[in-house]
């Protein structure tokens, strides 16, 4: 019976959309229950584009919460898997690589301005727009390096 306890659970896993969870988790306020269901996840998945883009959702999280050491943590953790599965996958046609990219790059930058690290953050997102071919990807860091430029700066009026 155990065995078939664990059997199916292993399954659920596998067949459970990982992302949706850990979401809601994180929606919920429980950081720690969404990092170890990504984590059970990666158990019996291992480290797939589907498990990047949990942990780029757990870097969100963690930034939102102020949590700022786990948000670089699961930033970082992200950015490596999506760099090793990049090695052998393209980039273009996998939305969970891609959204795992540019939510790790947006956290990364948005910890560095937030150190006052300001030029720095800007900085590493051109390399990394000149880094990208992949136009999507280049909008969303284009982005980011103008709302770090615009932070301080009065609103525009409207007229």
């Amino acid at each position: 019976m155990k065995i078939f306890v664990l059997t199916f659970m292993a399954f659920t896993l596998m067949a459970a959309p990982v992302l949706q969870d850990v979401r809601g988790k994180i929606t919920a306020g429980d950081l720690a229950g969404a990092a170890a269901y990504a984590e059970d996840f990666r158990k019996v998945n291992g480290e797939n584009a589907e498990y990047a883009e949990a942990l780029s959702w757990l870097a969100r999280g963690a930034f939102s919460f102020k949590n700022y050491k786990a948000a670089e943590l699961y930033s970082t953790q992200a950015r490596t898997i999506v760099d090793t599965l990049l090695e052998k996958e393209k980039l273009e046609g996998n939305p969970k690589l891609i959204s795992a990219l540019g939510a790790s790059i947006e956290v990364h930058s948005k910890l560095l301005t937030m150190q006052g690290k300001k030029k720095q953050a800007v900085s590493e997102l051109k390399a990394e727009l000149e880094r990208t071919s992949w136009l999507p990807l280049k909008i969303r860091i284009q982005k980011n390096i103008n709302l770090i430029g615009m932070e301080g700066q009065p609103a525009p009026e409207n007229g």
